[in-house]
């Protein structure tokens, strides 16, 4: 029985080799309409005044187009996402402009901020308050490039500056296109030989998380490639991991003994946590002494710092570091919302639940009239400004905006 499993499997293994094997996704019909449209590109492209690496570039970019809309990353209009929970990546933040609704990307629009010496520190607050308007804040003022090591260089400078719950949120946030290789650069930063103890406090002591296991073995797996990374070339006999997989499956149930060690009873936590290492070492079990070595370690350095929910501070409290705000009513049909106006360096700020709307004070120009604030653009242009809320970026063309004054003692 055992010899005709074998026999089967090496059958299967042979067929793979040999790409005898189809995919469920392709049958015998769409694999020869793809063999005749790979021959008529290759015939046509051989006829063209091309060389052999131009030749190798269209035929690479076809396949990484095919596979973006195969993925649905890419519709027939546009290379935009069509929704606003689809993934966006750092040059495509603005999604909108305009009064007509026209797509416009980020990096094109949104750089006219100046600089001047409070930007840097306006960036932090914002960072501190939501990493997504820090980060829009930021390319606006052309502090960073839209680009993952220019992120990373930006939050690795003070980096005890930075709110370790915005860290981990952008470092787990899978709708972000760019999000796998900021989290390389992030753990490749702070990931060392070192024992495994100390490395995965090295990663965890610099973040804030939710206790949810989908979020968690998002950093657990990319520490699990990085530590293994660093270890395997020079691993000897004491080297306990026979695969990256069972050092994964390992550092994910530490975490979450880690957690329940802490938060629950002792006794479950340790019944757990054996239970989820057995055999998981490529069919294998660790050595007890290696097991207790690393459980006594645990004691004496826990390993995740879980978010408080509690912790909420709201964006006027950072803004009113710079300056008093002056207190606004915008009115409505049906209600009115209240706004909070900043002057700060080269730009005027308004806040409300939640939004942030930036507008270049050299080019705007603000009037009080009676008890209305007018805000408009100079030279009569339009007024542009971006407007950040939650992970969404705009930027819009306005004439001018109107607000009306809570309190007749505010100054301006």
């Amino acid at each position: 029985m055992k010899n005709r499993k074998n026999n089967e499997c090496s059958s299967f293994c042979e067929k793979v080799s040999q790409s005898k094997m189809v995919s469920p996704n392709s049958t015998p019909k769409k694999s020869k309409l793809s063999e005749k449209e790979n021959l008529g590109i290759q015939e046509s492209l051989s006829k063209s005044n091309i060389s052999e690496q131009e030749y190798k570039e269209i035929i690479d970019f076809n396949k990484e187009l095919g596979s973006k809309i195969n993925r649905n990353m890419i519709s027939p209009c546009n290379s935009i996402p069509r929704f606003f929970d689809d993934m966006v990546s750092l040059g495509q933040l603005v999604l909108w402009q305009n009064a007509s609704r026209e797509r416009s990307t980020f990096t094109e629009q949104a750089k006219f901020m100046k600089h001047d010496y409070n930007t840097e520190n306006l960036a932090i607050d914002l960072f501190n308050h939501s990493y997504f308007m820090g980060i829009s804040y930021m390319i606006s003022t052309q502090i960073i490039r839209p680009t993952p090591q220019s992120i990373i260089n930006w939050l690795f400078h003070n980096i005890e500056q930075k709110n370790k719950i915005q860290i981990s949120k952008l470092l787990t946030n899978l709708n972000l296109q760019e999000q796998s290789q900021i989290l390389k650069l992030f753990v490749d930063r702070v990931v060392t030989n070192q024992n495994l103890i100390n490395s995965l406090h090295s990663l965890f002591s610099k973040l804030l998380v939710q206790n949810d296991p989908y979020l968690l073995d998002i950093l657990v797996k990319e520490f699990s490639r990085r530590y293994y990374e660093l270890n395997f070339n020079s691993k000897s006999q004491s080297f306990p991991f026979k695969s990256e997989d069972s050092l994964h499956m390992f550092c994910f149930a530490l975490v979450i003994f880690d957690i329940d060690n802490t938060k629950y009873d002792k006794d479950y936590a340790f019944k757990s946590f054996f239970q989820n290492i057995q055999t998981i070492n490529n069919g294998d079990n660790f050595n007890s002494k290696f097991i207790s070595e690393i459980i006594e370690q645990l004691q004496y350095k826990p390993i995740v710092n879980l978010l408080d929910q509690s912790i909420d501070e709201l964006l006027s409290t950072k803004l009113s570091a710079y300056c008093n705000p002056v207190n606004l009513i915008k009115q409505k049909q049906t209600h009115n919302v209240n706004w909070k106006l900043y002057s700060i360096g080269d730009a005027y700020l308004l806040t409300s639940d939640g939004y942030l709307k930036i507008f270049e004070k050299s080019n705007s120009q603000i009037q009080k009239m009676n008890n209305e604030i007018l805000i408009t653009s100079k030279q009569n242009k339009q007024l542009l400004y971006a407007i950040c809320k939650d992970e969404q970026t705009f930027i819009f063309k306005q004439k001018n905006m109107k607000f009306k004054l809570t309190n007749l003692n505010d100054t301006f």
